[in-house]
């Protein structure tokens, strides 16, 4: 794994973290210094192009949730491309939970593009449980890059 995702997510954490804690201080020129910290540090990440922004995004929700891996959750219109830049960054596994009806086309194209299949587990899904701050919890499939 790319460790830059790794210190990336840190930094966007810490980052969140001071907001928040300005915010609920009410320190107008707290949250106002974190805002500016916040630009150039997406501008760092912008700086780093469009596929590791892709990737950096999936990342960051996996981590979010809890998840251990990246996890694709949408209709993915371009599975190639998907999996080049995971081998790009250092990806080796990801999770697969998609309900759309090309789900299956899509993993069978995961396949066809080099990975493996390892089994299903279960995951932290996209929502929240009603009145709760738990994610809900779902079937994924388990895929590693070959």
């Amino acid at each position: 794994m790319n460790k830059d995702f790794e210190k990336d997510y840190n930094t966007h954490t810490e980052l969140k973290a001071r907001y928040d804690t300005a915010y609920n201080n009410k320190d107008e020129a707290g949250m106002d210094k974190v805002r500016s910290e916040y630009q150039a540090f997406k501008q760092t990440i912008d700086d780093k192009g469009s596929d590791y922004i892709q990737i950096f995004n999936l990342y960051k929700e996996a981590q979010d949730r809890g998840n251990a891996y990246i996890d694709i959750n949408d209709v993915v219109r371009n599975p190639e491309e998907l999996i080049a830049n995971f081998r790009k960054f250092g990806i080796e596994k990801f999770t697969f939970s998609s309900t759309w009806s090309s789900a299956v086309k899509v993993a069978w194209e995961f396949v066809k593009c080099g990975c493996k299949q390892e089994g299903i587990i279960e995951i932290s899904g996209q929502f929240t449980e009603f009145m709760s701050n738990d994610y809900e919890r779902v079937p994924a499939y388990v895929f590693t890059l070959a």
